[in-house]
């Protein structure tokens, strides 16, 4: 497989060699190739486990903007409140009092701590005494006051390993997508690149699965250095790769070579 993924990179015309391949190397080689694209999120979570500071950063923004209620307060680690408020962002819903249960993460501010449901199962829970908010007035617009409720989110957050695991998992199906994608794409698009090349559809399918290997190696780049104009170049890169390979294939005339005089 690592001679396959060099020849794919470096010498994509030799890759015509692989089209013979079985569909159960073709399959294991489209399962294996997306893994390169989740390596910083497995460097990110050895040097900055927990919850990624751009989330953080927006929950703190959800709490200041959209979770603010009159009449309700932490006070000696106990909640006191007649309202019901839910707010969102992305996968996760903020509540306290009754809300409409979503397939989301909901951090719920309970009478005597913050429990967080997980497809309407109990997934854990804090006391308010844990998470060191012994007063707190929901209607503070105190950047500070926010914070300290921010904290309380992330600190239960960070004590879920499985969050990491399942970002982690959901990104790679996601690679895996976009990948098999790319490869569709280029198999029916090589058609018009070499129309005159009689080969059949599986055959294209299985060259344009090593030659799209750039596009996972370039998108790789762009997410290690933060260049996201790089992931535009793979698209280009990897047509070129396709027009370079299919158009070195020689079509031989039947007959020609047969030692006939």
């Amino acid at each position: 497989m690592l001679k396959k993924f060099t020849t794919s990179l470096s010498k994509p015309p030799l890759a015509i060699f692989f089209i013979k391949d079985s569909w159960s190397k073709i399959i294991l080689y489209i399962f294996m190739i997306p893994i390169l694209m989740i390596i910083p999120a497995f460097i990110l979570s050895f040097t900055q486990p927990g919850m990624p500071h751009v989330i953080y950063q927006e929950i703190n923004q959800v709490m200041a903007e959209d979770f603010r209620l009159e009449n309700t307060y932490i006070e000696n680690y106990h909640l006191v409140t007649t309202e019901h408020k839910a707010a969102s962002l992305d996968y996760y819903q903020f509540a306290v009092g009754s809300y409409e249960e979503q397939n989301r993460m909901t951090f719920v501010f309970g009478e005597d701590g913050i429990t967080l449901m997980v497809l309407s199962l109990e997934a854990d829970y804090m006391s308010y005494q844990e998470l060191n908010l012994e007063n707190y007035d929901f209607s503070s617009t105190d950047q500070q006051d926010i914070y300290r409720l921010t904290n309380a989110i992330r600190d239960i957050y960070n004590e879920q390993t499985y969050i990491e695991v399942g970002n982690i998992l959901a990104q790679y199906f996601i690679y895996l997508f976009d990948y098999v994608v790319v490869i569709l794409i280029m198999a029916i698009l090589s058609q018009m690149i070499a129309p005159m090349l009689r080969m059949p559809f599986n055959m294209r399918f299985k060259l344009s699965t090593y030659l799209s290997t750039v596009y996972v190696v370039i998108n790789l780049i762009a997410a290690l250095t933060a260049q996201a104009w790089l992931t535009y170049v793979s698209i280009l890169v990897v047509y070129v790769y396709h027009i370079w390979a299919f158009r070195s294939i020689k079509i031989i005339p039947k007959g020609v070579g047969n030692g006939r005089q």
